[in-house]
């Protein structure tokens, strides 16, 4: 859930829209140079990210989303995985008849 906050205010700072908001603040971090040429976004949610789009055809990922997010969604994800297969095979086990 905490990933998505990160996520979920790098699009609420970009949808902002009042005095300074150009270039998008999430893309700002470039420096002016590039973010100058910022003509859009976008946002992923497999994998994690906010990108920025250059108007020369580029684009480049903003630290909006810090690096041990998506690692640590993936752990998290395989071990709810993991739980859920051994919950369903003990309740298999539980129901058949003691012969």
């Amino acid at each position: 859930m905490l990933c998505l906050l990160h996520l979920g205010y790098a699009v609420m700072q970009a949808e902002d829209g009042g005095a300074g908001s150009f270039p998008i603040e999430p893309c700002r971090e470039a420096g002016p140079q590039r973010a100058g040429q910022v003509d859009g976004y976008e946002v992923s949610y497999l994998p994690l990210r906010f990108e920025c789009h250059l108007s020369s055809g580029g684009a480049y990922v903003t630290s909006s989303v810090p690096g041990y997010v998506n690692p640590t969604t993936a752990v998290l994800g395989l071990i709810t995985a993991t739980c859920g297969v051994l919950a369903a095979t003990t309740a298999q086990r539980a129901r058949r008849p003691v012969a």
